[in-house]
């Protein structure tokens, strides 16, 4: 062998040795790849940020700008609907309430712990209230939603849906992967829910979004751990119009589109001066819960949460904002891009003024309590002329209300609003 087949012979090795390596080296990594992925073809997408829309709406909610007005002035006309009160069908609490189809659905989650249906005329149709552990039963009713496409009623029950027909029967269940959502919205076949991740450090992604039969699609919002510690239990993060929903969590000064991939910019709030600076904000956690009811006593101007609760309609969109120690019902014109704190403090402590205000479709829905009626009764045996003077609009509308008493179910109220 001469001197250029020995030198051939050593390349010749050499290659074949790092080419053995090489292959090697493919073979372990295309054995991690698929360990790696069968090990996580199961995890829903990540966050994925995106830029805001072309369309993304500024709404500028420092108090110190808004106009505060009377229920009265952007109200077009209201109609009074006593709730039957029959032993089958007295409500403990209102803690949602929806107008569809010219029905109206009550949840009770903490005393009854059921649904109740009333028509427009406040006559008593039905109830779901199946509370206890076997099948078709439910432990507690922390939501619902009604789906008039599959004809259904949904009742959120730790980690999962009960579903039940109009008729009250039981059809079966949604069971959700992961912890399960604390609140849920439905949609041609999709569920959103607010639930916080597990195990998460800083930050917990609170936005899950779930296909029919429960799982995981995709998740979204992180938000900062040592908010979520205060967030608050009644607060309501989803509401939708005929076409959309959209989700606002609790400390966000966003409210989202939901899409069928990832949270939307829709609408941005400014709380301008109002907002409560991070730095303060972190400052009031690390103290006790006293000293930081007393800061909001002497600050009424100052948002430290976001909204507690939205609704939107094709027309309009009401944020529920804590201002203070208090919350202000803002109305904001989709089509003149107006805005209207509706006063809450009425001129008279006997004026009647509807609570838990939702949009609908074509308008509003709020709750008069039956002791608050029972109270304006009696002022107006007293004075008959305070509630006249003071708010004429809703007396005309309260005369023949003289048989209700405090022990019956609540009146729910129906109105539209004035174009502004």
């Amino acid at each position: 062998m001469g001197p250029i087949d020995l030198h051939n012979f050593f390349v010749c090795s050499i290659l074949l040795y790092f080419s053995n390596i090489m292959k090697k080296a493919i073979l372990f990594s295309l054995v991690f790849l698929c360990c790696f992925a069968c090990r996580n073809r199961n995890k829903v997408d990540e966050f994925r940020p995106r830029g805001a829309s072309e369309n993304l709406v500024h709404i500028d909610l420092d108090l110190k700008n808004l106009t505060y007005v009377d229920p009265d002035t952007v109200i077009k006309d209201i109609e009074f609907i006593p709730l039957e009160s029959s032993e089958n069908c007295l409500i403990g609490s209102y803690d949602k309430i929806l107008l569809i189809n010219d029905t109206i659905y009550i949840l009770d989650r903490h005393q009854q712990k059921a649904v109740f249906a009333f028509n427009r005329e406040g006559e008593f149709l039905f109830k779901i209230s199946a509370e206890g552990r076997g099948p078709g039963e439910y432990t507690e009713a922390t939501d619902f939603y009604v789906d008039t496409v599959d004809s259904h009623i949904g009742i959120l029950d730790f980690g999962r849906v009960q579903k039940y027909d109009f008729n009250g029967r039981y059809i079966g269940q949604v069971k959700f992967s992961g912890h399960g959502p604390s609140e849920i919205s439905y949609n041609a076949g999709r569920f959103n829910g607010v639930s916080l991740e597990r195990f998460a450090r800083k930050q917990s992604k609170v936005f899950f979004q779930y296909d029919s039969e429960g799982k995981v699609i995709y998740s979204d919002h992180p938000s900062s751990n040592s908010l979520l510690k205060f967030e608050m239990q009644e607060s309501k993060y989803f509401s939708s119009n005929k076409a959309e929903n959209y989700f606002n969590y609790f400390g966000s000064d966003t409210i989202y589109l939901i899409t069928d991939s990832f949270l939307q910019p829709a609408f941005v709030l400014d709380y301008g001066k109002s907002a409560l600076l991070p730095h303060i904000r972190e400052q009031l956690f690390s103290k006790p819960l006293d000293d930081t009811w007393s800061f909001f006593r002497d600050n009424q101007d100052i948002v430290m949460y976001g909204l507690t609760s939205m609704s939107i309609s094709d027309d309009f969109l009401l944020l529920n904002v804590p201002y203070g120690m208090t919350l202000k019902n803002v109305l904001y014109s989709l089509k003149t891009q107006e805005i209207k704190i509706l006063r809450s403090s009425p001129p008279h402590w006997s004026t009647l003024y509807p609570q838990d205000i939702q949009l609908t479709d074509n308008g509003a829905i709020g709750i008069i309590a039956s002791d608050d009626v029972d109270r304006v009764k009696m002022i107006k045996d007293d004075n008959p002329s305070d509630l006249e003077t003071n708010n004429p609009f809703f007396y005309q509308k309260i005369k023949g209300f003289e048989n209700i008493t405090d022990t019956d179910n609540s009146i729910i109220c129906l109105f539209t609003f004035r174009d502004f």
